[in-house]
């Protein structure tokens, strides 16, 4: 199932969800707010982790350190390019509020004439309890669609790629490379089949992309010795299989 499919479903079952607390148990509307809000930082939290696919932080950390960068933000933030880079996820987050604001705008047009419309749909299904059941849902797919639709119009038709994730401290063992924290991320050699590495020395970082859009953007005031040593793990790795590697400026 493709990811845009996938949000879809679960957009779709959520609309659900909402409109059947709303309709038959409004008192606990808050509370399964709060566990879709938790929910969704869970997933976010597993779709981060899913990079290493599978790899362990404690593995990767128990193995002998060979390199540690502890200062990366350091140099990241003197990164020129990396600002006009991620200036197209300011752009949709810019745009994300004005559909916000459009959703406002449609929830209130929709709840002026919210008695007539319940009228009407428990006119066609002989039931009110289902008849609310639909307005709810009607109100949140317009939701849906007005927020899309404004998304859409104010970012332009032009889709932004995924940001890198870029640690302030990692660390690279014999095993891998761990970025040790809360939501703690570690890929293993060898690195997984289709993961590529390159190294932009003028930017002074190292990226790891997994060929699905996700990338591991480890920044140093050495990268390439960050490169080579990455390279020479990943080769001398059981069962290696070498990734794809090439030396770029940037993206």
């Amino acid at each position: 199932m493709g990811e845009q499919l996938r949000l879809l479903v679960a957009s779709q079952a959520s609309i659900a969800l909402f409109a059947l607390v709303l309709t038959y148990a409004p008192h606990l509307y808050l509370v399964v707010i709060l566990a879709y809000i938790l929910g969704m930082a869970w997933l976010t939290a597993v779709a981060q982790r899913r990079f290493g696919r599978g790899a362990k932080l404690d593995d990767v950390l128990s193995a002998r350190r060979l390199f540690e960068e502890s200062r990366a933000m350091d140099v990241a933030v003197q990164d020129e390019e990396l600002a006009r880079e991620l200036s197209g996820q300011l752009r949709l987050l810019a745009s994300s509020l004005v559909g916000l604001g459009a959703a406002i705008a449609a929830f209130a047009a929709i709840s002026a004439v919210r008695d007539q419309l319940v009228a009407v749909l428990a006119g066609f299904t002989g039931s009110e309890g289902l008849a609310r059941f639909l307005y709810w849902v009607l109100v949140f797919e317009a939701l849906f669609g007005v927020s899309r639709l404004a998304v859409k119009l104010a970012g332009g038709r032009r889709q932004q790629s995924q940001p890198p994730f870029i640690p302030s401290r990692y660390v690279v063992t014999e095993k891998g490379i761990a970025v040790p924290g809360v939501l703690g991320v570690a890929v293993a050699f060898p690195l997984p089949e289709g993961y590529s590495v390159r190294v932009d020395e003028r930017r002074r970082f190292v990226e790891i992309a997994d060929g699905r859009g996700r990338r591991l953007r480890l920044y140093t005031r050495n990268p390439r010795r960050l490169y080579e040593l990455i390279v020479r793990l990943n080769r001398r790795a059981p069962a290696s299989r070498a990734p794809e590697r090439r030396e770029g400026r940037g993206p």
